[in-house]
């Protein structure tokens, strides 16, 4: 006897039929890098976060390093990038 009955061996073969996660959002991905109209540009919205991303980790890690002193060179080092 299997772990699995009828029913659900049923229900698995069906969803290996449907598209995966994966797939979809690897089909969404490909458009992306064209996607630009007249609202809206992907890669200036994209450049914009991860700007805005950057600056609050820059400030947590000089927050941190005001705390705490200087913990490691390197990140003195990246900061100034």
């Amino acid at each position: 006897m299997g772990v699995f009955n009828d029913n659900d061996k049923n229900t698995i073969n069906e969803a290996r039929k449907r598209s995966s996660l994966n797939m979809l959002v690897e089909k969404w991905l490909e458009r992306l890098p064209f996607m630009k109209t007249d609202n809206y540009d992907f890669w200036q919205e994209y450049q914009k976060a991860l700007d805005e991303m950057i600056e609050k980790d820059r400030a947590l890690l000089e927050c941190i390093d005001s705390l705490f002193g200087n913990i490691d060179s390197t990140l003195t080092w990246n900061l100034s990038k």
